[in-house]
């Protein structure tokens, strides 16, 4: 029987600094095209960038796209981070958006975040913008994986029982 024991993964490494608008990156300022709104809470309150991945940027690995960037935006003034404990994808406090295209010409996009103060963000877990690299590495299948019956099915199992 040949087992797959191991499997690919992107290490997210970190360093702190500014960053491109596109660029992906914990914290900082967002990539917005010009006619996108900014994101809001349910009370009209600006978000705040959590994460942002510009998947040109990453690896290639499946099942992620090759192109386009993702982001994650908060409420930098809820203790919770924007979760709903009785509907956690309700997206009243947190944003999740995609653009499957990437604009790297700063004039076509949203330049101006002055509306953002620095003590507004107490709760916010992320303290200084930060580059994101990506390096695509390999770990072993451990038994709590989501993917451990995918890959094992009932082989393990038959001989540890």
């Amino acid at each position: 029987c040949s087992l797959i024991t191991f499997i690919e993964y992107i290490k997210i490494n970190t360093k702190s600094g500014e960053t491109k608008l596109w660029a992906s990156k914990f914290r900082g300022n967002p990539y917005l095209p010009l006619n996108s709104e900014y994101p809001k809470d349910i009370n009209g309150n600006p978000l705040k960038l959590l994460a942002q991945i510009n998947f040109e940027e990453l690896p290639e690995l499946a099942p992620f796209p090759k192109k386009g960037i993702l982001q994650f935006f908060i409420s930098p003034s809820d203790e919770v981070c924007g979760l709903n404990f009785d509907d956690q994808i309700r997206q009243d406090y947190f944003k999740v958006i995609y653009f499957p295209d990437i604009i790297k010409e700063e004039s076509k996009l949203v330049n101006d975040f002055s509306f953002f103060s620095d003590n507004e963000d107490d709760y916010f877990p992320i303290r200084k913008e930060g580059r994101l690299n990506f390096e695509l590495k390999y770990a072993p299948v451990a038994i709590n994986d989501f993917q451990f019956e995918k890959i094992f099915n009932d082989y393990f199992y038959n001989i540890f029982d």
